[in-house]
This record gives C-alpha cells, sequence and structure tokens, in this order.
C-alpha cells in the first residue's frame, strides 16, 4: 500500500529523472512572429517594405500543417482597428493542405511592400497607405499559435 509521501517521492524521482524539468510545464514554442521594418515612418510618396517573419528558435526542425494555401497572414488596420489590408479584410485562401518545415534559425518571410499616399504605378504591387498611423502585425492560419506584436507605422 502507498502512502502520501511514497507517491510525493516518486514524483520528486520523476523530475530527476526528467533531468530537473517540471513535468507539470508545457514545452516552450520555438516559434516566434514578427513584424520588422526598416523604417517605422514615412512621407507621402515613400516606400519601404516590411517583412513579416515565422522564426524557428529552437534546436529542433519545426513541421507545420496548414488546411489552406495561407500559412503568414500579414495585417495592416487603422487606428480604429479596421483591417485596410488585405482588401476586404481578410484573406481569401485556397483550400489544400500545405506543410511548412523550418530548420533551427531558419525563417518563413512574408515581405509586404508599404506605399505612402497613392498607389505606385501600373505593374507596382504594394499596398497604398493615405497619412496616418496604422498597426502591422500578423498570425499564422493555425489558431493554436499567438499573433505577432503589433508595430505602430506612420505615413505623413
Amino acid at each position: 500500500m502507498s502512502t502520501p509521501s511514497d507517491l510525493a517521492l516518486a514524483l520528486v524521482v520523476a523530475c530527476a529523472a526528467c533531468g530537473g524539468e517540471s513535468l507539470f510545464r508545457s514545452p516552450v514554442n520555438p516559434l516566434r512572429l514578427d513584424v520588422v521594418a526598416a523604417r517605422t515612418t514615412i512621407d507621402v510618396g515613400d516606400t519601404t517594405t516590411v517583412r513579416f517573419q515565422l522564426s524557428n528558435t529552437g534546436g529542433d526542425t519545426v513541421g507545420l500543417t496548414f488546411s489552406s494555401g495561407c500559412q503568414v497572414l500579414p495585417y495592416v488596420t487603422d487606428t480604429g482597428h479596421q483591417v485596410v489590408y488585405p482588401g476586404g479584410g481578410g484573406w481569401a485562401c485556397i483550400t489544400v493542405i500545405t506543410h511548412l518545415e523550418l530548420a533551427p534559425g531558419a525563417q518563413k518571410v512574408v515581405p509586404v511592400v508599404i506605399h505612402g499616399g497613392s498607389p505606385a504605378a501600373p505593374g507596382y504591387a504594394n499596398v497604398p497607405l493615405d497619412p496616418g498611423q496604422y498597426w502591422m502585425y500578423a498570425t499564422l492560419e493555425q489558431p493554436d499559435h499567438p499573433r505577432s506584436e503589433s508595430l505602430l507605422f506612420t505615413v505623413r
């Protein structure tokens, strides 16, 4: 018959066998989702590229499976939190299973060209933003992963 002290001792031994890791702690998520911009303020007529990047900061390869062709989803909202990019407020993604594998230190980068003011000349893909302040962030198509921090961006 086991006593409570026997159970406590067994738990301590099990924790020691795990190399000191707690049995109650969930594994650390090695994925990091960031928004990186060389400039966070541009003038009307200027252009800059904002990078939405998913990084594997861990020591093991991470594999992700998505239920659509979308993986890293960039968003731009105005100060009232209304989505201005993508147009229409959300992504239209093809329904197909896709996979993404990130080796340790690897990144998946989605660059978005931001243009202050009216759109650039025909043939150039960009996101035109009127003068004002905007929030930029990214999410993954998988809902169990957190979104990135928001980056404040200004067009003047």
